[in-house]
Parts: C-alpha cells; sequence; structure tokens
C-alpha cells in the first residue's frame, strides 16, 4: 500500500515543521525537563493551526497522525497532550465544543478492564452526585473539564461531564516515569453534585461503545511512538558520525550499523501499519483492528529505537539530561498508554480467530495487507 502524502498533506507538514522551528523548540526544555506545560502554550498551538489540524472535522486522518509525529519528534510531552483531546472529543461527538477535557477512566485497581471501577453515579433530585477516586488523569490542572466514568444505580456505567471548578474535587500529582510535560494526577471526587444535563453517553459492560474512541486513541499513541522513534533515529545518527573511537567514526563499525539498520527499518514498517489504519478511517471503514496492530507494531519498535539509541550513546547515554535519555524514559509509557500490549494482541488475535478462513472467498486475510 502507498501512504505518499498529498500537497496538501505537505504543506501542513510543513506548516507544522515552520511552527515548531519558530515557537516549540524554544520550549522543549521547560517541558520536557521542567515538565511545564501551561495554558499560553495551549493557546499558542491553537493559534497556529495546529490544534485544528489535529482535532478539526474537516482535516483528514493522514494528515492528523503525520502532524503528530512531526510534533512527537521534538517534544513527545507536547505530542501526548493531544491522545486524551481526541479521545474525549469522539466521545462528544457532536456535542465537543472546543474546550480542554481530560479522561478520568481509570482507577487504582481499574485499568484494562473498566467494569470493576468503584466511583458511583447516584440521582439526587434534579443533579447526579458523584463519589469516587480516579488515578492516571492527564492535564488534569490544564482541563476546563473531566470526562468521568462512573458506576449508576442499576448496574451499568456512565459517562459524565464535570467542571474542574466543582465543589469537592481534590487533585494530586502522580509522579511517573518520562514525559514530564505530560502531568498525570490522582482525581478524587467527594460527592460532587453536577446537572442530570451532564450525562455524556451510557455505556454498558461490555464497553463496546467506546471501541471507535480507543481507537483513535491508538491511532494518536502510536503517532507518538514513531516520533519518538525517529527522534532517536536522528540522535543516533548525529553520534555515529561525530563520535570517534580507535580512530574511526562509530558509524563505521558494523555493530552500529546494524542497530541503524534495524531502527530504520522499524519505523518504515510502523509508518506502513499506522497510514492503513488511517487510511481506512478517512474511508470510513472498520479500522479497530489496524489500530491495534499500528500500536502494538510502533510502541514496540520505538523501545527498540530508544534502546539501541542509548546504547550508541554509551554512557553519554544514562545522563538524565541527554535526549536520548529523556525519549527512553518517555517510550515507555506508550507501551501502557491506551491499552496495553498484550490487550493489542488480544484485539488482534480476536479478529483472525473470528473472520481469518470463515469464508473462502475472502482474500488478504481478512485484513487489508
Amino acid at each position: 500500500m502507498s501512504y505518499e502524502l498529498n500537497e496538501h498533506q505537505i504543506a501542513q507538514r510543513q506548516q507544522t515543521k515552520k511552527y515548531i522551528s519558530e515557537h516549540l523548540v524554544n520550549s522543549v526544555d521547560r517541558m520536557e525537563t521542567e515538565g511545564v506545560i501551561t495554558a499560553d502554550d495551549i493557546n499558542a498551538v491553537k493559534e497556529s493551526g495546529i490544534w485544528e489540524m489535529v482535532l478539526g472535522n474537516e482535516t483528514e486522518w493522514i494528515s492528523k497522525v503525520t502532524v503528530l509525529i512531526e510534533l512527537a519528534k521534538t517534544s513527545p510531552s507536547f505530542a501526548s497532550l493531544f491522545t486524551d483531546l481526541i479521545f474525549t472529543k469522539s466521545i462528544l461527538a457532536n456535542k465537543y465544543d472546543g474546550q480542554f477535557y481530560s479522561a478520568a477512566f481509570v482507577e487504582e485497581e481499574a485499568g484494562s478492564d473498566l467494569s470493576v471501577i468503584q466511583t458511583e453515579a447516584r440521582k439526587i433530585k434534579n443533579n447526579w452526585v458523584l463519589t469516587g477516586e480516579k488515578w492516571f488523569v492527564a492535564n488534569a490542572e490544564l482541563a476546563d473539564h473531566y470526562m468521568v466514568l462512573a458506576k449508576t444505580p442499576d448496574n451499568t456505567f456512565s459517562i459524565f461531564r464535570v467542571s474542574n471548578e466543582a465543589e469537592g474535587i481534590i487533585t494530586q500529582e502522580q509522579k511517573k516515569m518520562g514525559l514530564e510535560g505530560l502531568k498525570l494526577s490522582k482525581v478524587m471526587f467527594n460527592q460532587v453534585s453536577i446537572p442530570s444535563s451532564s450525562l455524556i453517553l451510557s455505556v454498558d459492560r461490555s464497553f463496546e461503545g467506546l471501541n471507535y474512541a480507543n481507537g483513535l486513541a491508538k491511532l494518536s499513541i502510536s503517532s507518538l511512538a514513531i516520533g519518538i522513534a525517529e527522534a532517536a533515529l536522528e540522535e543516533s545518527l548525529v553520534r555515529a558520525r561525530a563520535r570517534e573511537q580507535f580512530g574511526n567514526p562509530i558509524g563505521d563499525f558494523q555493530a552500529i550499523q546494524f542497530k541503524i539498520a534495524d531502527i530504520t527499518v522499524g519505523i518504515n514498517a510502523a509508518n506502513t501499519l499506522l497510514y492503513l489504519a488511517a487510511q481506512k478511517l478517512d474511508r470510513n471503514e472498520e479500522f479497530e483492528t489496524e489500530a491495534a496492530m499500528a500500536k502494538v507494531f510502533s510502541t514496540e519498535i520505538a523501545s527498540k529505537a530508544v534502546n539501541h539509541a542509548v546504547q550508541i550513546h554509551g554512557s553519554h547515554g544514562l545522563l538524565n539530561d541527554s535526549t536520548v535519555s529523556q525519549l527512553y524514559r518517555s517510550q515507555r509509557l506508550t507501551e501502557i498508554f491506551g491499552q496495553t500490549s498484550e490487550m493489542q494482541r488480544i484485539t488482534i488475535a480476536k479478529y483472525v480467530i473470528d473472520h481469518i478462513g470463515v469464508n473462502e472467498k475472502e482474500v488478504n486475510y481478512g485484513l487489508s495487507l
């Protein structure tokens, strides 16, 4: 398959690169080292047009993932901001109002299996009252609203819009590995009263109603992982050309060349899977299995890329303030966020078992490969 960009998509990529070189690159040290992304950063990207490119309804997904890859190459933390926004915007659908939402779904004992969440929503007169504790809520301090998943009295699940200014909300930052600019928080809802109109969506225990939104999040995280891998490759090439040992650049040594080759092959293969999923989405076809393949492959290739990059840099790669060290720490979250690699493999295997070979006329193994 081909994922060559058309002229419009190339122009969007160039616009992203221009924004990065003129604005974002000056803030990278603060975002990636000091761990601060501000409301001013959000406003700046909105004014640049990047916000609309990633979140706009008129932008093709081929363009969206291209822009996210470029952002991730310079600032993985900044690119990661969009994962939650893409997920929550999809759930809101035509109710999306352009504000900043943070998803509050996961709990201490409820990760991939959301059916065991303990947060409750009770109807009292004309209001809902939320009680519970959510973990790993991204960018809580930047959000205008939380999107909260809670159990309702009839033993089903509903998603609510909750203003971050509502009474009874307490937030506590959770320290983590990598993506320093992406803040994670524990958010406690202590009998938070919200109007009945805050109910966004009800879902059953299978949570299949979230498959589309989860698929979009996988594309976003795949883009993030590929951007990290490409940044690791660029850093590795600089090091391989400049670092000399035993009288030669280390890039002359076959051991280093093999690492460069492995990273390059992996990035190209990951791009193929990601753009395949994006193309299917742009054609309004089912894309969730392809998104799972893109996520599991791209995130694990990124793991290989950052590991090789640290090895190529040697002891210098172990320093906390080195770029490859930051990439190494940030990549690890991509294999967990947006459902783990293990969950992606379950999704892929289930599709293959249920579909491949069931219809003898089926071609290409049931997938667009």
